[in-house]
């Protein structure tokens, strides 16, 4: 019998369980037309952080449990889902600086971005890109290992928070995995809420759990968890029926 593979998202709140529920099938790559899908679920289910904002633009952070679990295109599409909920442009920002991937899925460049706005302070309006969704822009890595010589230094993360939440009106950032944030902790903290993603079929429960603990350790607001790539064995001739 044949096999399908699809990519599926759940959102549920995290508890101390990690507690990882399904629902409908969403798709593997950025999504081009109107049609609502469960990224749009997505986008509405995180509108208390939006109301909450309190006048400037809600953050909002995707972080992996481990590397290659999807967590870039759940960000990206998420991004582009938040033009239609929000009034104003969305800026995404690719935080993962050692395994950067964002700016191939709109055909961008990699830099300058994130690393020369804080450590050569070029100012943001020379880092950011315009993707071909209209409303919404790129703040790509940049050029890697150069956040080794700035150091930990929370105020330069802080200003650039401040800035970005007056530009836009929504802000996503895709970091690396919960084990792994590096200088990208300092964003992860600044978010209103960070969804954790986990691959069907491959990640452990044990390992889910370990990362919220990590998370919550490092004071990271974890308000949900996405169940990526999820597995259809039912035939695709058979599924239309279902």
């Amino acid at each position: 019998m044949s096999t399908s593979t699809e990519q599926s998202m759940a959102v549920t709140s995290v508890d101390d369980r990690a507690s990882l529920e399904q629902f409908s099938p969403a798709r593997r790559s950025l999504r081009r037309n109107a049609a609502l899908d469960d990224y749009d679920t997505l986008a509405w289910r995180l509108q208390p952080q939006l109301e909450a904002s309190s006048g400037v633009a809600a953050m909002f952070g995707v972080v992996a449990v481990a590397a290659g679990g999807g967590s870039t295109t759940v960000a990206a599409n998420l991004a582009q889902r938040l033009v239609a909920q929000v009034d104003g442009p969305v800026l995404l920002i690719d935080a993962n600086l050692y395994r950067p991937k964002a700016e191939r899925l709109f055909g961008l460049k990699k830099n300058p971005g994130l690393a020369e706005v804080l450590v050569d302070n070029l100012p943001v309006a020379d880092a950011v890109q315009a993707t071909k969704h209209a409303g919404l822009d790129l703040l790509a890595a940049g050029r890697a290992g150069m956040l080794d010589q700035l150091g930990v230094q929370p105020a330069a993360f802080q200003n650039l928070v401040n800035e970005l939440r007056e530009r836009y009106s929504a802000v996503v950032v895709d970091l690396p995995e919960a084990s792994k944030l590096g200088p990208s902790l300092f964003l992860a903290r600044q978010c209103d809420g960070v969804l954790l993603v986990a691959e069907a079929d491959l990640t452990r429960r044990g390992d889910a759990e370990a990362a919220v603990q990590q998370l919550k350790l490092d004071s990271v607001p974890v308000v949900g968890s996405v169940l990526n790539r999820k597995r259809s064995y039912v035939p695709a001739w058979l599924d239309r029926w279902l």
